[in-house]
């Protein structure tokens, strides 16, 4: 796939958009799409267009949080006055992503390069989907994301590493982290969603020269507006749903992706 018309940004940009926040793994889905598109890989252009799209989505949609941390962190740095958001939540979200760009940096091509066929993302499709799903059975409650610790950050950075294994879920990893550690499914998934940051401006910056490749193609632009906009309505939706319901569902529809995907093999 040399280049990307305008219907395929539209079907890229929806499907990266829904499919990086719920748990169900985002490239997973864009195997699956690159086959039914002709087969071939998406371009690595389209490919830091689409995660910029979805990081513009965190910050639009958690605009106050980052207003927070950032005031916060200021008035920590002139006068000295702690707060969560500035001794707490921003450690956390460095510390946590840390581990992920570290072996991202030196690992990533080659755990792609290792992982990215059919069938063997179907394995991990189906386990940690279960694993999802009996965690968050099992797991109590009772913790708001303003009793997030340092530590708690740093567990759930480490398990982020394993979402570099296509099939996994970076959503789907750090909210298994986060259930295990007690927080109510929201909170699991608000911190899940912020964690993500730091990793896309990463890989975002050291794509830096694809990024601007494709900045000549409107096809890019509109593969970015396309999966920032459907990333916002998902993030609002998803954590409307986790109010009232689990994680089967998405443990179902993971087995049915694994299936589908064996299938086409």
């Amino acid at each position: 796939m040399s280049s990307i018309d305008t219907f395929q940004a539209v079907i890229l940009g929806v499907v990266q958009g829904i499919t990086e926040f719920l748990p169900i793994s985002s490239s997973a889905h864009l195997i699956l799409v690159s086959w039914f598109l002709g087969g071939k890989a998406i371009p690595l252009s389209y490919n830091v267009a689409l995660h910029f799209g979805t990081l513009c989505a965190i910050f639009l949609y958690f605009w106050k949080d980052w207003l927070a941390i950032l005031q916060k962190t200021l008035i920590r740095i002139h006068s000295g006055h702690k707060s969560f958001e500035s001794d707490i939540l921003l450690p956390a979200l460095i510390l946590g992503s840390f581990p992920v760009g570290l072996v991202g940096v030196f690992f990533k091509d080659s755990i792609e390069s290792l992982f990215h066929s059919h069938q063997v993302v179907a394995l991990p499709l189906v386990f940690v989907g279960f694993l999802l799903w009996y965690v968050d059975s099992k797991s109590k409650s009772d913790k708001k994301l303003n009793e997030l610790t340092l530590k708690d950050g740093i567990i759930v950075g480490l398990l982020q590493v394993l979402a570099l294994v296509p099939g996994v879920s970076r959503s789907g990893i750090t909210i298994i982290g986060s259930r295990a550690l007690c927080f109510n499914r929201k909170d699991a998934a608000k911190f899940s969603f912020l964690l993500g940051v730091p990793p896309m401006c990463g890989a975002t910056l050291l794509h830096y020269k694809s990024f601007l490749h494709g900045v000549a193609s409107s096809s890019f632009y509109l593969g970015v507006f396309t999966s920032a906009i459907v990333g916002v309505f998902v993030i609002k939706y998803f954590l409307k749903y986790l109010s009232r319901f689990g994680f089967l569902l998405f443990f179902l529809y993971r087995l049915l992706l694994s299936c589908s995907l064996i299938a086409l093999s």
